[in-house]
């Protein structure tokens, strides 16, 4: 007999207001592999930037400052 243990689909809500993210290189390119929905980029210092999607929809993402 398999038992399975139920996995939470509902969304991960991270408060990165005015942080700042750094990781490797290598843990750069896992995070791709991970998501590949999600529009990354790594900076020279080593800082992860996550875009927003463009297109695609009608919605305006509301970005507060």
């Amino acid at each position: 007999m398999t038992s399975t243990t139920p996995v939470d689909s509902s969304p991960l809500l991270l408060n990165v207001h005015n942080a700042t993210v750094r990781v490797t290189p290598e843990q750069f390119d896992q995070l791709c592999r991970d998501h590949p929905n999600l529009r990354l980029e790594l900076t020279k210092a080593g800082e992860l930037v996550v875009m927003l999607p463009t297109g695609g929809g009608k919605r305006v993402p509301q970005i507060s400052s």
